[in-house]
């Protein structure tokens, strides 16, 4: 059985990384060419995660009380529903509203689904650590994103379009193709979203056993909610692991936000690079992360803090994005930006197996709303980098944002580094 839970995991996660590799490569070229501004879609973006920071701790309170399996079955849904109002949205209201219900479907799913892990295992008797299971599921996720992106990154080039129009003949579906290709990534991300949403609905089992009938008195699941929330809150405030979790995963999120938004305006404006290879360098993104997880994995075989894992990978992805547009080369400038990628690729699997490591087992009635609220410095650190980010490139260039996020990653590694040593040190010379 534990290793159906694992299989399953995997496969739910794949699909997800699939269904959104569709438009992973385009979503700022998308939002221009439907005629927003770079600013514009940032702020898009910002409400999403404004969404999620609001909307992360009671979500993972509902999962709690109510069922991880329900939560992420409804999750995968509204998620579909989002991408498909992404295909049907042509002005900044629509957009918004598409990252309304993408926040409040990837809140759902958050804290439930690593929860749901974590328990599975916990109640078919694996004892061991996640690292190993979720760097795996991260070399999948990368691998199997390739052939989405790839459809993704050919939907923008015209060339392309005309071809396959060609080759359909003058028929409904080639008609329609001609004067819809841009939706294309959103409509296909949103069945194979709506695929797994069955999926989950026929796999998953929630062996969780304190959620609460969904009927019965509103104010009393108020109350179950409020509750699963303030313990929550006791038991991160008290633990010294979640608070340095809280801090990188702000620091990582407020670095991140300059490379993700603008990898592609900087590729195609400062060194040329078509349209149509936007998919080739996310290829290059996915086996670069794929690398990082593959790392990760190899990593958690030796006796090396996690700890100084994390903080070192946060260093590799402070440089690389600090240097990556100041180099004249576009085979140094990859170089660099992969570099970075692969940072990423030890540093996302590691520290979620390390937040859903460190709760201890008296504390697994609430574990999805603690795992949001671990979650939700990332959404904070990613509202202030867009907004930190967005601000310095419309002010300054491109270059300058990722250099400014990129050092200030550098920096607050380096400190975190120093108070972990610090503390080891201390707590050495007391034993």
């Amino acid at each position: 059985m534990v290793r159906r839970v694992i299989h399953t995991y995997w496969l739910l996660a794949v699909v997800t990384n699939a269904a959104t590799g569709f438009f992973a490569p385009i979503y700022t070229t998308y939002l221009m060419a439907k005629g927003l501004s770079l600013g514009q879609a940032q702020m898009v973006n910002f409400v999403y995660f404004t969404i999620c920071l609001t909307l992360e701790m009671p979500t993972g309170a509902l999962a709690d009380v109510f069922g991880r399996k329900r939560c992420y079955v409804i999750s995968r849904i509204v998620i579909a529903c989002a991408y498909f109002t992404y295909a049907t949205a042509s002005g900044v209201p629509g957009f918004i509203m598409a990252e309304v219900l993408a926040g409040i479907g990837s809140c759902l799913a958050s804290g439930a689904f690593q929860a749901w892990l974590r328990h599975s295992l916990t109640h078919h008797g694996y004892t061991g650590e996640l690292d190993d299971i979720t760097g795996k599921s991260y070399i999948l996720n990368c691998v199997t994103g390739f052939a989405t992106a790839q459809i993704g990154a050919l939907s923008l080039d015209h060339n392309v379009i005309r071809s396959v129009v060609d080759t359909l003949g003058k028929g409904v579906l080639a008609s329609w193709i001609e004067h819809h290709f841009l939706v294309l990534p959103w409509v296909f991300g949103g069945s194979l979203m709506g695929c797994n949403a069955v999926i989950a609905l026929v796999l998953m089992q929630d062996h969780h056993v304190s959620h609460q009938n969904l009927r019965g008195e509103i104010w009393d699941h108020l109350q179950h909610l409020g509750r699963a929330m303030q313990r929550a809150v006791r038991y991160a405030v008290s633990s010294s692991d979640v608070r340095l979790i809280v801090c990188m995963a702000l620091l990582f999120a407020v670095a991140t936000q300059a490379p993700n938004m603008q990898w592609q305006p900087l590729m195609k404006g400062q060194y040329g690079f078509p349209q149509a290879m936007m998919g080739v360098v996310w290829i290059g993104i996915s086996l670069a992360l794929a690398s990082g997880g593959a790392l990760c994995v190899r990593l958690k075989s030796t006796r090396f803090d996690r700890r100084y894992t994390l903080l070192c990978s946060l260093l590799v992805v402070g440089v690389g994005i600090s240097t990556t547009p100041y180099l004249a080369s576009p085979a140094l400038m990859m170089t660099a930006f992969l570099f970075n990628q692969m940072g990423r690729g030890v540093f996302r699997p590691m520290i979620d197996a390390y937040a859903n490591d460190q709760i201890p087992k008296d504390q697994e009635d609430h574990r999805a709303t603690v795992l949001s609220l671990t979650s939700m410095p990332s959404h904070l650190g990613s509202m202030l980098g867009l907004a930190f980010s967005a601000r310095i490139a419309e002010a300054y260039t491109i270059p300058v944002a990722w250099r400014a996020s990129g050092m200030l990653l550098v920096v607050g590694a380096c400190i975190l580094l120093f108070v972990v040593t610090f503390k080891k040190s201390l707590a050495t010379a007391k034993n």
